[in-house]
Parts: structure tokens; sequence; C-alpha cells
């Protein structure tokens, strides 16, 4: 079983396949597709810059900026609003020091773990991590080291992580993630955190390969205390 289409192989390039598997997933849809300008990562001196910093630039909204590495093996830079001491830190702990490529306003990490690779995509309240796991070799379990500044302190949820600041509020939030198998099952990604990490596991096995696998880092679209969110 695979994504392929009917008489055609299955394409080398992770981002088409990841598109090809969308099709059972239509929430993921919009997000692989061309980005248009408001959502397209650009190229940036050390890596690759979210477009929230571009709305920030014009409205004092709740946007998610940073900078995701050049390669793989880098650290991913975030921060609600722009502010150093609402910020965090990822790095994405066995990954191959493999280099990104800009496609279509998305960046693609090729081979950055056994039969996987990452695929970034963004919008300014949002930051798409999909993994593509092409085999079953590929992990199933991904460890996130994590650094956050001295704004935001963890909590954990039902639904996720987040990091709130100093008056309860939201900032920065992890929540669950899902994947679907080439066959179209869907499967749970759960997550948890300690102050120094944070770990997707996809639970259950995968009917089929390739996989797509998306976990989400999100901006508070809106402010409320931590200990309001369902």
């Amino acid at each position: 079983a695979g994504c392929s289409r009917p008489g055609g192989p299955e394409p080398r390039d992770g981002l088409e396949v990841a598109r090809r598997l969308a099709h059972h997933w239509p929430a993921a849809v919009a997000q692989l597709e061309p980005a248009s300008a408001e959502d397209a990562l650009e190229p940036g001196p050390a890596g690759f810059v979210l477009p929230g910093a571009q709305r920030l630039r014009r409205e004092p909204v709740p946007v998610l900026s940073g900078l995701l590495p050049a390669e793989a093996s880098g650290e991913l830079t975030l921060s609600c609003s722009g502010s150093a001491a609402r910020s965090l830190t990822l790095t994405l702990e066995d990954a191959e020091p493999v280099s990104g490529g800009l496609r279509q306003g998305r960046v693609v990490y090729p081979a950055v773990l056994p039969q996987t690779e990452l695929i970034a995509t963004a919008d300014p309240g949002h930051l798409g991590l999909f993994f593509v796991l092409r085999g079953p070799a590929a992990p199933t379990r991904w460890t996130f080291a994590t650094r956050a500044g001295p704004g935001l302190s963890l909590r954990t949820t039902s639904g996720g992580v987040e990091w709130v600041d100093g008056a309860g509020v939201t900032r920065l939030r992890l929540p669950e993630g899902s994947a679907r198998d080439a066959s179209g099952a869907q499967l749970r990604v759960s997550v948890t955190a300690t102050a120094q990490r944070v770990v997707y596991q996809l639970e259950g096995t995968p009917k089929a390969f390739p996989v797509l696998v998306d976990p989400i880092i999100e901006a508070a679209t809106s402010a409320y205390r931590a200990g309001e969110a369902g």
C-alpha cells in the first residue's frame, strides 16, 4: 500500500509525498500548499524567518515570530510577539546536520532522521512541523531539547503543553498532534514535557507507509488565564 497515484511511482520529494497524503487530511492541505505572501517563510542571515515578523511590524497582535535553523540539527527560536523574555528555543535531538531548502514558502529538511523528512510550514500564529515517515525504520518518538526565556513557565494541560507568563496568561502552546498513514488511518500523537525536554510520541502502529505527522506550535491568539484553558 502507498500514497502513489494510480499508474505513477511514489515521488522522491518529501513535500510532494506530504501533499499526496494530505488528501486524506483536509486540515493539512492549506498548510502544505504553496504559501501566500502573508504565510511564506523567508531566508534570513542564519536560517529561515517566520512570517509572524512581517505582521508584528504592522499591528500589535499576538503572533509567532522567530527563526528556523539553516540545518535541522540547529536551534529553532520562537517568541510570542517578538519578546525575548517570552521566547522558547527547541532543538531536535539526534537530527542530522542537513541543510533546509526553501520550497514555495515552506522549508524542507531531507533525511533529518532515519527514513524521515521534516517540513516546516507557518502562518503568523502557527508553526507546523510535519514529519514524513518513509518506512518502518523511521523513529516514532521525537524529542526536542527546550530552553524558555525568563518570562515563561511550563504548564501541562489535558490537550498538550503550554508556556505562561508571570500573570498566568498563555503565550505559547504545543497541542497534541495527529498523523495519517498511507491507508488514510488516523493516529494520535501525544506530547509531554519537562523544563528541558518536549517529547512527541506516535501512538499506535501505522497500517501503511509513508506516514504524515503534524505536531504544531502556536502563539496565543487571545489573552486568557492558563487556569481557564479547557
